[in-house]
């Protein structure tokens, strides 16, 4: 109902409405390949890779924690630095931070599409690192390393 409203108001243009692939099916294969294809589990995959070579799980989550804590520490670290290079309290120094980041990134990515462009540009050479070649290399790494302990139970069971 809300579509055929929008429709009737006059607000949609239908005569500017582009056919479905227009330019064929190799730009939408791009797209999909760059990228939909790993998002959003690309990168969980890949660091999912590492879980079988941790010998306790315990350590993931403390360094998980630990990771958390020290991105924390260095913030504040910077919020501190901030305050005392000049010589402000450090509650308007945070708040004028604050106000900062809330600003540019209203002026750099006023819209969600435009955020969507600047962060496709922005990591098109370092998402696929972590989504193709990492995997591939973790997976060929798993492979070897599966092979090694296979290779290594079946002389150990061999009678001398």
């Amino acid at each position: 109902m809300g579509n055929t409203l929008l429709i009737l108001s006059g607000s949609i243009r239908l005569k500017e409405l582009k056919p479905v692939m227009s330019q064929g099916f190799k730009p939408v294969l791009r797209s999909a390949i760059r990228e939909r294809l790993a998002n959003p589990y690309g990168e969980m995959i890949c660091f999912m890779m590492l879980i079988p070579c941790v010998n306790k799980p315990s350590q993931m989550t403390r360094a998980g924690y630990g990771g958390i804590l020290a991105g924390g520490i260095v913030l504040i670290e910077v919020a501190i630095a901030i305050s005392d290079i000049f010589g402000l309290p450090y509650r308007k120094t945070l708040l004028s931070c604050g106000v900062i980041v809330l600003l540019w990134s209203q002026i750099e990515t006023p819209s969600l599409s435009e955020h969507f462009e600047f962060g496709r540009q922005s990591l098109i050479y370092i998402h696929p690192l972590f989504v193709y070649i990492f995997l591939v290399l973790f997976f060929l790494l798993a492979l070897v390393r599966r092979s090694r302990v296979r290779r290594g139970n079946s002389q150990k069971t061999r009678p001398s």
